[in-house]
């Protein structure tokens, strides 16, 4: 978390863009999932998986974005996607 404290949009400063609060909890959140031990008791050899879930418009693109471009140990992102279809 110190290592994204330098970035410029960690903090507000001005006009410049930022993260809102809850996107800098969010991605604590995943930086202490990411360096925790995610075996999975039962199957050793499989980790377990994690999921970003936050209403639209809330800004996980931009928590994506970090999480993928500014954390050192992270070398391989996948993102996907799901979008459901406007109902009469």
């Amino acid at each position: 978390m110190a290592q994204l404290a330098r970035y410029g949009f960690w903090s507000q400063t001005g006009a410049s863009p930022h993260l809102w609060d809850h996107q800098k909890a969010a991605i604590g959140t995943v930086v202490a999932y990411l360096n925790a031990n995610r075996a999975i008791p039962e199957r050793p050899e499989h980790q377990e998986a994690a999921l970003l879930k936050l209403p639209t418009g809330t800004g996980k693109s931009g928590i994506i974005a970090v999480l993928a471009r500014c954390l050192p140990n992270v070398r391989k992102v996948l993102v996907l996607t799901l979008s459901f279809g406007m109902q009469n």
